[in-house]
């Protein structure tokens, strides 16, 4: 008879358990957004409580990676209600039994993050030392610095916008290197680039995958926004995905080459970008040009001649591409021995 009122006792609990979990789902349901909500709560299954914690199943590993660590807060909230003794949740993937404590801490010294992957490729030439400053792009460098470096100045989302070669991409490159040293989950991609996956994925079936990936990063970072400007569906899957990692906690920085606000986006997209820092990257001035210059030579070890920098300084560079490839072709004339005094044709030393 005693196994038989163990049973019963058993799946007494069992149905409690899940009776208050459902409320649990409930409350996330109204609180968060839709697509959220659906990506990553939807289908978990509360298993047991441990103690006052309780283990709750969800879809995939990875699923739990991003719940553990970006939502646990929200969820332990909800929880309080229907489970009074709670003090903790733990997501756990299927198959496991949960029994890793929830506070375990790692022994010996504490160590340096270990540089994380980034979804997208970078040039990590591009660096934040290696980034010019001047009066046009100041607020976007000191904006993009902040998310990566201690400041009160920490908003998201940053948007940065200006003519082609003013020094954009290189901003975002550096961001995403940076944060990827520090150990921060990073997706860095073109507007065409985040578009591809996204349909690719569609058209494959594999839509549940691209969103659990790209919307459990820590930094977000789409340059090249005007490429999608006409894309609704495109449009509609980066607002979702916006909503999904500042939910989470992470930051988000876009690029266009044209005022986000000219380009006729959808009003909820809008919204968004308009509640962090929205600054024109903008050409260097006169004095600015000749700073430039010369930390260019300085870090390829190059010598220009005082007359060489004023000439190309003086040039009439419509953008910082345009002014580093003059540079360039200076310097390599310098090298050839063929930069004599005199006049110096700045098309010429764009070209050489």
């Amino acid at each position: 008879m005693r196994p038989k009122l163990d049973e019963f006792a058993a799946n007494t609990d069992s149905r409690a358990l899940s009776r208050g979990w459902q409320g649990v789902l409930g409350r996330l349901q109204l609180e968060l957004n839709p697509h959220n909500y659906a990506t990553w709560l939807k289908g978990t299954r509360a298993l047991r409580m441990d103690g006052t914690s309780l283990v709750v199943e969800a879809k995939s590993a990875m699923t739990c990676e991003w719940l553990n660590q970006r939502l646990r807060v929200v969820v332990e909230r909800a929880a309080a209600q229907s489970f009074p003794a709670l003090t903790a949740v733990q997501f756990v993937p299927p198959g496991d039994t949960g029994n890793t404590p929830l506070n375990d801490a790692p022994t010996g010294p504490p160590t340096a993050p270990a540089p994380s992957t980034v979804i997208g490729t970078v040039n990590c030439n591009f660096t934040f030392d290696g980034y010019v400053p001047g009066n046009g792009n100041l607020l976007a460098l000191q904006s993009c610095q902040a998310l990566v470096e201690p400041s009160e100045l920490r908003l998201s989302p940053v948007v940065l916008y200006g003519s082609p070669g003013m020094g954009k991409t290189h901003l975002l490159h550096a961001l995403a290197c940076r944060a990827r040293d520090l150990g921060q989950r990073t997706a860095c991609l073109n507007a065409e680039e985040f578009a591809n996956r996204f349909l690719s994925a569609l058209n494959n079936g594999r839509a549940d995958d691209f969103k659990a990936t790209i919307r459990a990063v820590d930094l977000l970072i789409i340059d090249d926004l005007q490429a999608i400007a006409t894309k609704k569906a495109t449009l509609d899957e980066l607002v979702h995905t916006m909503e999904a990692v500042t939910n989470g906690g992470g930051s988000i920085v876009i690029a266009s080459e044209k005022n986000p606000f000219e380009l006729g986006l959808p009003e909820r997209l809008e919204s968004r970008l308009s509640a962090g820092i929205v600054t024109q990257v903008e050409p260097f001035e006169r004095t600015e040009q000749r700073a430039f210059i010369e930390a260019v030579a300085r870090r390829h070890r190059t010598a220009l001649p005082g007359w060489a920098i004023d000439r190309i300084a003086a040039s009439q560079a419509s953008s910082v591409r345009m002014l580093l490839g003059f540079v360039n072709g200076a310097m390599a004339l310098e090298r050839s021995g063929r930069l004599e005094a005199g006049p110096l044709d700045a098309r010429l030393a764009g070209t050489a």
